[in-house]
């Protein structure tokens, strides 16, 4: 490949990392709808100021509120737009006198400049008017997934971290090649932002600079570059990773007690509206809600508040993320007996479906690739499936194994007479798998490139939920009860047996689906209808019971006991 080629790539590399930092330089039309301050002075020399937010109606039209100078408040009676050109009417009560504004002007940008007739009480008159459009705070500081595809068609991907250092803004690029830099000269005003680098490439002076416009958790704009004379002008996209994407998940945490007991709660992280919100399951099986849950860098804190053994508890913890791993602390305050435990995390890896038919693509098209159909049964971390080929011939699969989403698996088969022996790896990205098979055909071996699709439907993975469970269940009225169920899934019907405190009975109307089940228990007194989830060895849900004529709805969570 020339050096000019490479060079190319180099400057959409580097632009596909600066620009989708900051959007988009290019002129859009002006826009009244936000707010804007109006200034205003009297013929003597009094000034004055006024406030409109213009708003887009339900029939499309302008509209918008007023708030005057002695700060009354009151709807627009009239306003539009056109072209540049924005006119609107306020009719308000001033110091007892009914007055009449009629504005009109041109919008440019962000500004506005024009005049208000305005008929006080019978007293007219005209006052120039300047206004300005008030821009919304915008926060930049994150790490954004960058995007974007270059005129011959190459997607690309980068990103970049900007950071507030001593009150300036500052920030480094990860390069879809990996390589990383610092940026230079970073501005930020409303929510127009630009910066500029300079690298030293390939014995060439590259300079790239953007500009654009940040919009909540978007980017949208342009780089220009200069590559030794070589330039040109790229679009970016992107996107603001969330804030704490990096603990979200569910969270197994070990404990020791100084007399040596070994402590396991469960926690189940999750965000929403940029705040950290979980689940909490103690020791006991007991769940909570988290009082407060923050993130500072790699530093997680929360705080839960549960009743422990018939005692008040507080457990604050606290330590540092890496990856899947917790590291840190709990200070506890357990009906005034205090202390602080060291505290080990683990965040359980997500499960992945796999379970479908999956439509499969081996090699290229224009090189004689070929088609086959790969069916997938998942039931736990137990794998099985079929391959059928284009003229039909099935043939199981050997040695699946699924580990987090990488999927392997093995098929031996007599091909065109001659003995096959092919492994099949790959990724899995939803309904999408990318990878290779490496294959031996009769002692002609390879490795050829294998994409594949989820056709129709999603099967739904089953999570386990064959054993004995042990059931933890609250009353409304605070009282707790311990019934056990031994649950298995036969033929695709759940079914089991219910002991409590009214004796046992054989449930009914199981069903099992992904990881959520639900079934009843019948007896002379009424019925209780069970249905929840189940997170590896541990269930929670409702019961709705009707016992006796007292109805009501009650929760519950389990661990499953071992065998």
């Amino acid at each position: 490949m020339s050096r000019l080629r490479l060079s190319r790539l180099y400057v959409i590399a580097v632009a596909a990392v600066l620009g989708t930092c900051l959007a988009t330089a290019s002129a859009t039309a002006a826009d009244p709808i936000g707010s804007w301050k109006f200034s205003m002075t009297t013929d003597d020399g009094m000034a004055l100021e006024a406030a409109v937010t213009f708003t887009k109606g339900d029939d499309g039209k302008l509209a918008g509120t007023f708030i005057g100078p002695d700060g009354s408040e009151n709807k627009l009676d009239e306003a539009s737009f056109e072209a540049d050109e924005l006119a609107f009417q306020v009719t308000v009560d001033f110091g007892g006198q009914n007055l009449v504004a009629k504005f009109k002007g041109k919008l440019d940008g962000e500004s506005f400049k024009g005049t208000v007739d305005y008929d006080l009480g019978g007293q007219t008159g005209t006052l120039d008017v300047d206004g300005k459009k008030e821009v919304a705070a915008v926060d930049p500081v994150g790490t954004w997934k960058l995007s974007m595809t270059t005129p011959d068609g190459m997607a690309l991907e980068a990103s970049v971290t900007l950071a507030m250092t001593d009150g300036k803004l500052t920030g480094t690029f990860v390069a879809p090649d990996g390589s990383t830099g610092q940026l230079d000269s970073v501005t930020l005003e409303g929510g127009d932002a630009a910066f500029q680098l300079t690298v030293d490439f390939g014995g060439q002076n590259l300079v790239a600079k953007f500009k654009g416009k940040i919009e909540a958790d978007s980017f949208k704009g342009a780089v220009d570059y200069d590559l030794g004379g070589q330039t040109g002008t790229l679009d970016v996209d992107g996107v603001r990773e969330k804030a704490n994407a990096n603990v979200v998940g569910n969270w197994k945490f070990a404990m020791t007690t100084p007399d040596g007991m070994a402590l396991e709660a469960s926690v189940d992280l999750t965000e929403a509206d940029g705040k950290l919100a979980g689940k909490f399951i103690g020791p006991d099986g007991s769940p909570g809600n988290l009082d407060t849950a923050t993130v500072t860098g790699d530093e997680l804190a929360f705080q839960v508040t549960l009743d422990f053994g018939g005692q008040g508890l507080v457990a604050k913890f606290k330590g540092k993320v890496d990856g899947d791993k917790f590291k840190g602390a709990v200070d506890y305050d357990l009906g005034g007996q205090t202390g602080t435990l060291d505290v080990d995390g683990t965040r359980e890896a997500a499960k992945v479906n796999i379970a479908g038919t999956w439509k499969v693509s081996i090699g290229s098209a224009d090189a004689g690739g070929l088609e086959a159909s790969l069916t997938l049964q998942q039931d736990g971390d137990k794998i099985s499936g079929k391959l059928v080929g284009a003229d039909g011939t099935e043939t199981e699969i050997a040695e699946p194994t699924l580990n987090g989403n990488e999927l392997t698996f093995k098929i031996t088969a007599d091909f065109g007479g001659q003995p096959l022996n092919a492994t099949f790896k790959g990724k899995v990205e939803g309904d999408d798998v990318k990878g290779t098979v490496d294959y031996d055909l009769g002692g002609q071996v390879g490795t050829l490139d294998v994409s594949a699709k989820r056709e129709g439907a999603v099967a739904v993975a089953l999570v386990p939920i064959d054993g004995n469970w042990t059931l933890t269940l609250t009353t409304p009225d605070g009282q707790t009860f311990e019934p056990s169920v031994a649950l298995k899934l036969d033929g695709g019907k759940l079914t089991g047996h219910y002991t409590g405190p009214a004796g046992e009975a054989d449930i009914q109307d199981g069903t099992h689906s992904g990881n959520e089940f639900a079934f009843a228990v019948v007896r002379d007194q009424g019925t209780l209808k069970y249905k929840g989830t189940i997170d590896g060895d541990a269930i929670k849900g409702t019961v709705d019971f009707d016992l006796g004529g007292q109805s009501g709805t009650m929760e519950f969570v389990g661990k499953r006991t071992p065998k």
